[in-house]
């Protein structure tokens, strides 16, 4: 539900390898500082695919994301980032994990995450 919000959909190559990034960092509760140590390498692995394969698809749907989302969508998962830049790769899963890991404690967790 968060991705769709954003404009992520299932049809783009970057939508598994972004749910899988999520879910390595949330939980092996991973370094966001360290992506393409801990994080990229344990998505192609998964995926079988390569890390700059990864990094490049990530890039292309954070890319759509910000382009096509409204603000007020981007808005709610990234406070204060409407009408900026495009964020990294890394400010980018940040803010995911951030906002689901406050919400967690609401009681909703990841399945709300995919659906």
């Amino acid at each position: 539900m968060i991705l769709h919000e954003l404009g992520i959909r299932a049809t783009y190559t970057g939508y598994r390898y972004m749910i899988d990034a999520i879910k390595v960092a949330l939980d092996e509760k991973c370094d966001l500082g360290h992506i393409t140590k801990d994080i990229y390498p344990e998505v192609a692995k998964r995926n079988r695919a390569s890390v700059w394969m990864i990094e490049t698809n990530l890039r292309a749907v954070i890319e759509r994301c910000w382009k096509r989302t409204n603000p007020e969508n981007i808005e709610k998962y990234f406070p204060g980032r409407s009408g900026q830049r495009r964020p990294t790769n890394t400010e980018f899963l940040e803010g995911i994990v951030r906002y689901m890991t406050r919400h967690d404690e609401e009681g909703w967790g990841l399945e709300k995450f995919e659906k």
